[in-house]
């Protein structure tokens, strides 16, 4: 019985995979980007950066210019 489950629970999480990749490839890149700047305030909240690693000034201008077009 034991293996059945294990094997049944693999075969579930292939399929979740299976689906995360799809959802990666069809989502559009606004909201890729959208998801990717708030990955990186939520980093820095957490202050997950040392100050050397902070963005440069062109990245928080296109951040800025980005959120203000798309809000």
């Amino acid at each position: 019985m034991l293996k059945e489950q294990i094997q049944t629970y693999k075969k579930r999480w292939k399929l979740v995979a299976e689906a995360e990749n799809r959802e990666i490839r069809e989502a559009p890149p606004e909201l890729l980007l959208k998801q990717t700047f708030s990955i990186w305030e939520i980093a820095r909240s957490l202050n997950f950066f040392e100050q050397r690693d902070r963005p440069n000034k062109l990245w928080s201008q296109l951040q800025k210019k980005w959120i203000s077009h798309h809000a």
